[in-house]
């Protein structure tokens, strides 16, 4: 086995980047990268009891992009792999949206490879980004401004609307994948537009990397790399700490000024500094999905504020407005609109806070004859562990439009808006029960009912436990 292939399988167990049963779609452009990818996973997905499905995306920027598309059918073909070839009109939609071509093509690239991840039953997206491209990231990061989010750079796995993203090839050079393919007479395509100095990146990569190694460290690469990684770590303890810290000083708020969170003054003030950037960028996060069109001004305005005068008040994007008083700081939204929280992954086992419904979720693993029963709807739900299939986490999100559920008993699915209206749930009400996800399936409507087919049945070995935990500022909900 190819020295490449072996890192790659190390990499993937250590990072545990995918589980026995999992579907792949692999990102192919057919340039070298991802040809290698595609021959690494296709050479280890026996012995990782993966499958495989390639996707392939014409961005209609280049005239060779058709039989670049068709490059990569045929090779999917040769391997006897299913292929989806997609074509959108990439520079269209740039233009209107006046975006860069590199943005628009990373929108639409990744908006549809979710698609057809759902669409084929995916639970992993595989992509062939290596660690030039993130000392390129990096680069670029610094270069725009950022704060530690950018530094750490692209990470091994990350979720993405309930469907991981994949990088097995992170510990890899440019020149140790350039050396397999030739080394194995792979053939890939060659994106001229990869030479051409007229994109960002590309500048970075043919101009200041070489000249930042020739004249001031010829380790800067290990150095950015190391930076990262140490970054990363201290990244996810912050994240963890913030968390906490959001627990304690946050709770769920509802009067005349709208509805949102109530953070307590005093106990917001006595936070580190960098806990309270991030336990205000969290606060707003839970109530403005994506934090669209909020910057660190907008933290900075409401560090301000929180040392202010009583009464003091500040608008917000998003329809957002932040307000003082004498004993806490209201992060509000117009009243009426539904109370909304960014959707979490809840680790198995693990718990999550969800501070903007004043509740949390806790999943355990139990043994059958462990298990409570009956349990008690309202607050828990009783599974059947082998049907999540091995998931090491569950998204848990508000509705969307076009969500179905197949209720306990019911052969088929129905709209979750129609089971709403069955259970008789008032329209303010139902963007109160969370959901609980294992890609776009819903498991439980957290509150109400589990999916049939997560129920327990006789052969039933191992029973995962969801439990809704409400905290002392809980709100009626159910």
């Amino acid at each position: 086995m190819d020295l490449l292939v072996l890192k790659t399988r190390k990499f993937i167990k250590e990072h545990k980047l995918v589980s026995g049963g999992d579907k792949v779609l692999l990102a192919i452009s057919g340039g070298p990268d991802s040809m290698a990818l595609l021959e690494a996973l296709f050479i280890l997905s026996e012995e990782l009891k993966i499958s495989l499905h390639v996707v392939h995306l014409n961005h209609r920027f280049r005239e060779e992009a058709q039989k670049e598309a068709e490059f990569v059918r045929e090779k999917a073909q040769e391997k006897e792999l299913p292929a989806t070839i997609l074509e959108y009109d990439v520079p269209g939609y740039r233009d209107i949206n006046r975006l860069s071509s590199q943005e628009a093509a990373r929108q639409i690239r990744y908006r549809l490879f979710r698609k057809v991840a759902l669409e084929t039953g995916a639970n992993r997206i595989a992509v062939a980004h290596h660690s030039d491209d993130q000392v390129e990231t990096l680069l670029l990061n610094l270069i725009r401004g950022t704060g530690l989010e950018g530094l750490k750079g692209m990470q091994p796995e990350r979720d993405w609307q309930g469907v991981s993203i994949i990088r097995p090839f992170l510990a890899l050079t440019r020149k140790e994948i350039e050396s397999y393919l030739a080394a194995n007479n792979i053939e890939s395509c060659l994106d001229k537009s990869n030479l051409k100095e007229t994109y960002f990146r590309n500048k970075i990569r043919l101009r200041l990397l070489p000249l930042l190694e020739r004249e001031y460290n010829p380790n800067l690469r290990k150095g950015l790399l190391t930076l990262s990684r140490i970054v990363a770590e201290t990244e996810a303890y912050m994240d963890e700490k913030t968390e906490e810290a959001l627990t304690a000083v946050a709770k769920p708020f509802s009067g005349e000024e709208g509805e949102g969170l109530s953070l307590n003054r005093r106990d917001f003030l006595g936070l580190p500094l960098a806990l309270q950037s991030r336990v205000l960028r969290k606060s707003l996060a839970c109530l403005l999905p994506g934090l669209k069109g909020l910057s660190s001004r907008h933290i900075g305005s409401l560090r301000r504020l929180a040392s202010g005068e009583t009464g003091a008040s500040i608008n917000l994007a998003g329809g957002l407005k932040a307000s003082l008083t004498y004993n806490a700081i209201l992060i509000t939204r117009e009243a009426g609109k539904p109370r909304l929280f960014t959707p979490v992954f809840l680790p198995v086992p693990g718990r999550v806070n969800l501070p903007a419904l004043g509740l949390a979720m806790k999943a355990e693993i139990l043994d059958q004859d462990k298990a409570p029963w009956p349990p008690d709807p309202k607050k828990e739900a009783l599974l059947d562990y082998e049907a999540i299939r091995g998931a090491k986490r569950l998204l848990v999100r508000r509705r969307r439009p076009g969500d179905r559920f197949r209720p306990l008993g019911l052969a088929g699915s129905k709209k979750l808006k129609d089971y709403f209206i069955d259970k008789k749930i008032p329209r303010a009400k139902r963007d109160h029960f969370p959901l609980v996800m294992i890609n776009e399936d819903i498991v439980w409507v957290a509150g109400l009912e589990i999916g049939d087919a997560y129920k327990i049945k006789p052969e039933t070995k191992k029973i995962l436990r969801l439990v809704i935990e409400r905290d002392k500022y809980e709100e009626e909900a159910y």
